[in-house]
């Protein structure tokens, strides 16, 4: 892809539009590569979407080979920053656990990789934090532009800062340190284990269930992410609509996410509509029964009544006292 010239790429429309370059260096333009606009790549490690994530390996690798090839010519230099908000706290203990299970691991950090430079992560999906602590990795000092960086004088000492703004509190930052300074890599592993264990259930026991097993067919790759998507099966799109799925789960006091997903064009959403189940710490083996007693009675009574009725019909249960959030 980096190697194919602007005239020969399928996105030729969408580089010229994203240029904005007049007319008249088109044909310049067209006798470039793709790589020589590239001023980056980036990879998504675990997409919350589709509980799925990017070769990032594979992107380092072409990206290599396409900078080694112009070291003689023009230097190319193109740097990968790889998103791990879903995934970048998660794959350092489920790619241990995935070996184990005779699967690869994801390559994604800066020992197995050439080009990425920087690596994002949301400390508060599975570093038991508050929501609002990220954290991002850069591969050495020399990646930082010193301009953001700051030298600190303060009681009598200095220190180095590199921060996006000073307005926020450190709370969350000291009790990410005291996490994991209590619970130590092995009590971040059990607790992932455990994690995966019930996302394994969960899928289990939606699969093997007659009624669910027959409606919904599984998207997300749960080898490496606790992040469960699930589709419609062919065929069985329109015998009710996800979104009612959702609110009737509501109903029992199960708050699931549904969305529908793009295929092409990231800000259209013109695909199959799924419902996502991100299996967290808090989540045991007993709630995911209960759950999924409640998913079938829901699928089974929206088959009755679109199957029955032109007319929407509510159904009513008792709500509980409280909610979950799944």
């Amino acid at each position: 892809m980096l190697h194919c010239t602007i005239k020969d790429s399928i996105y030729r429309e969408e580089i010229i539009a994203l240029c904005e370059y007049p007319d008249e260096y088109l044909p310049t333009l067209d006798q470039r590569t793709v790589g020589e606009l590239v001023m980056a790549v980036g990879s998504i490690a675990g997409t919350t979407f589709t509980g799925n994530g990017d070769d990032t390996e594979g992107i380092d690798n072409a990206v290599e080979a396409y900078c080694s090839m112009h070291v003689d010519e023009t230097s190319v230099d193109i740097p990968i920053h790889v998103d791990g908000a879903s995934g970048g706290f998660i794959l350092p203990f489920t790619n241990r656990r995935a070996e184990d299970q005779g699967h690869n691991a994801v390559r994604f950090d800066f020992k197995h990789t050439k080009r990425v430079r920087s690596i994002n992560i949301s400390n508060h999906k599975f570093g038991m934090v508050y929501p609002g602590m990220g954290s991002v990795l850069f591969r050495n000092k020399d990646v930082v532009d010193p301009d953001l960086i700051y030298n600190i004088t303060y009681l009598g000492g200095s220190f180095v800062d590199y921060t996006v703004n000073f307005s926020r509190g450190s709370g969350v930052i000291i009790s990410q340190y005291y996490n994991f300074l209590s619970w130590g890599r092995s009590g971040y592993q059990a607790v992932l284990d455990n994690c995966m264990d019930n996302t394994d259930h969960l899928i289990n026991s939606i699969m093997d269930n007659p009624t669910l097993g027959n409606v919904f067919t599984p998207i997300s790759d749960n080898i490496y992410y606790p992040i469960v998507v699930f589709k419609f099966k062919e065929g069985k799109k329109g015998i009710f609509k996800m979104p009612d799925f959702a609110d009737e789960m509501r109903e029992y006091g199960w708050i699931i996410a549904s969305y529908q997903l793009p295929t092409t064009d990231p800000e259209k959403a013109d695909g199959p509509y799924v419902f996502r189940i991100v299996v967290r710490q808090v989540i045991t083996a007993e709630q995911i029964d209960s759950m999924v007693k409640h998913m079938a009675t829901v699928v089974e009574e929206l088959v009755v009544r679109d199957s029955t009725s032109t007319q929407p019909l509510r159904i009513h249960k008792r709500k509980p006292y409280n909610a979950s959030r799944i």
